[in-house]
């Protein structure tokens, strides 16, 4: 009886944290600013883990993988009320 109860209260928490966490961001999603900061801020990684990517020579499917999610992430950043248009496509899809 107790090992079912710690499994529902286990559960009923991860449900509840994954709705706060849905919630919010969605909230970021609606606020332009949230959205720009973070998409901001997912450029900047993909843009470091495509030169890294190169400079460690990794797979070419990878390194084309990660060269669309860049061009995804400028392109969605393009989108955004407020936002600035991709930088050139040297930067980071050489």
């Amino acid at each position: 009886m107790i090992e079912g109860i710690t499994i529902l209260a286990v559960f009923l928490a991860a449900a509840g944290f994954f709705i706060v966490t849905r919630l919010h961001a969605q909230e970021a999603r609606r606020n332009p600013v949230a959205e720009r900061t973070r998409l901001e801020e997912s450029l900047v990684w993909h843009t470091e883990r495509l030169r890294r990517a190169k400079e460690k020579q990794w797979d070419p499917e990878m390194i084309r993988s990660i060269a669309h999610q860049l061009a995804e992430v400028q392109a969605q950043l393009a989108d955004v009320p407020g936002g600035r248009p991709p930088p050139d496509k040297k930067a980071g899809l050489g």
